[in-house]
């Protein structure tokens, strides 16, 4: 996508809908991907916390599961 948007010639010969389908489409995806990114560091958080969603919402003050960072990931996704 940006060789496209950096190199004029691809647009040599299109028609103003091809480049208006073109911008869109990188629009929508830079979208999906903003909304994916916060998504995926969210649970990150959580994961790397040892938290729910729900008592990540209640913002309960101490968790007892909690076995620091490393631990507590490799509790989720595995040691391999």
């Amino acid at each position: 996508a940006c060789y496209v948007l950096l190199h004029q010639e691809f647009y040599l010969g299109k028609t103003v809908p091809h480049v208006f389908n073109l911008v869109l489409s990188l629009v929508f995806a830079a979208a999906l991907g903003v909304g994916l990114g916060a998504f995926l560091i969210y649970h990150l958080h959580m994961v790397i916390h040892n938290r729910s969603t729900i008592e990540d919402l209640e913002k309960t003050p101490s968790n007892r599961w909690n076995l620091g960072w490393k631990k507590n990931f490799m509790q989720v996704f595995g040691s391999h």
